[in-house]
């Protein structure tokens, strides 16, 4: 009724790590994210063009120095699957759309070649 999307605020839990090998020639690096999803199971309906619900997060990747100039990078972002459902106690809307369904994950894959000045 206030309009809106009907998301809250959060705290966002995320942990990381990077490690240096061959004298810095390459590094590695992983981290984990979770934050919960800022839709809310009474307004699901009228946010289900957005696949803002997945929670946990996991992302790898490294950065490879070929030469004293150039770096090679690669990154992987697992976002898993996660699942929210309408129960109709939200707002006109949310009535009419109770029972509405959103599924969704995803895999993000990363490259690129640095020239360093």
């Amino acid at each position: 009724m206030d309009g809106g999307f009907g998301w809250q605020d959060q705290w966002v839990f995320a942990v990381g790590g990077e490690c240096s090998l061959f004298r810095d020639r390459l590094k590695l690096r992983a981290g984990y994210n979770y934050g919960k999803s800022p839709i809310q199971r009474h307004v699901v309906f009228a946010n289900a063009l957005l696949g803002v619900i997945m929670e946990h997060h996991f992302t790898t990747g490294f950065s490879l120095l070929v030469t004293k100039n150039l770096s090679l990078d690669f990154t992987w972002e697992r976002h898993f699957k996660n699942t929210k459902s309408d129960d109709g106690c939200g707002d006109i809307y949310s009535i009419d759309g109770k029972g509405t369904r959103i599924t969704a994950a995803a895999d993000i894959i990363g490259a690129g070649l640095s020239y360093i000045f």
